[in-house]
């Protein structure tokens, strides 16, 4: 899924390692994945500044270690199309394809959590 990066304008840092000015935070998908209704995110108009976007990307558990390299085109409107060099590192172990709910608190912790430290979940 593809998503474009909207900027929101802080007027003042939240703390010191922040800054005053523009920053990326929203992420809009192209597509929303709920509803599968079309987001404004697309074309993105870029003028004088750049842009950011995010792409998630499946790994199949099958996929061998190691870096992979694939083409992402870009269109820009009025210009020639460009192609750029997208590198992967894909690792060699598997993420669970669900997600495991762990219960932590005082009272089931001591049941829960060595459960889940042994991978059963």
């Amino acid at each position: 899924m593809l998503h474009r990066a909207a900027y929101i304008n802080i007027r003042k840092a939240s703390d010191c390692d922040g800054a005053e000015g523009l920053w990326p935070d929203a992420l809009i998908p192209e597509r929303d994945p709920w509803y599968g209704e079309v987001r404004n995110a697309f074309p993105a108009r870029v003028s004088g500044s750049n842009a950011v976007f995010w792409a998630d990307l499946f790994v199949p558990p099958e996929m061998p270690a190691g870096l992979h390299e694939a083409n992402v085109t870009v269109a820009l409107v009025g210009e020639t199309t460009r192609t750029l060099s997208l590198m992967v590192r894909v690792f060699g172990f598997a993420l669970q394809s669900t997600s495991c709910p762990v219960l932590l608190t005082h009272t089931w912790s001591f049941v829960l959590l060595p459960i889940f430290m042994a991978g059963i979940c």
